[in-house]
């Protein structure tokens, strides 16, 4: 089977519940802007940048070590009305030597 097949056999037998949660999980706009390798004394106005450029989709991960300065510049483009907390979709990857309660 074609893989378009595939999918719609798969929403049939989820639940109406599951369905709609896929079906909103995927942001409208596939363009990401990835922070691997921003300095941080740069990354909260180069992430105030991409918002403001129309970026909704944040790439982080706590191996680049700017996880913070991603979260001001968001807050900072938040704070300025450039969209709203529901249009962003951040994306962060934890090391797996980081999975126990007291890293995550």
């Amino acid at each position: 089977q074609d893989p378009i097949s595939e999918s719609e056999n798969l929403r049939q037998i989820m639940s109406p519940t599951l369905s709609a949660f896929l079906e909103n999980l995927s942001p409208p706009d596939p363009l990401v802007f990835g922070f691997w390798k921003v300095p941080n004394e740069k990354c909260e106005d180069i992430c105030y940048g991409a918002i403001a450029s129309g970026y909704r989709r944040l790439d982080c991960a706590c191996d680049y070590g700017n996880e913070v300065e991603v979260g001001r510049g968001i807050a900072r483009a938040l704070k300025d009305g450039l969209c709203t907390r529901s249009e962003l979709f951040v994306t962060s990857k934890l090391w797996n030597t980081y999975h126990s309660p007291e890293h995550v």
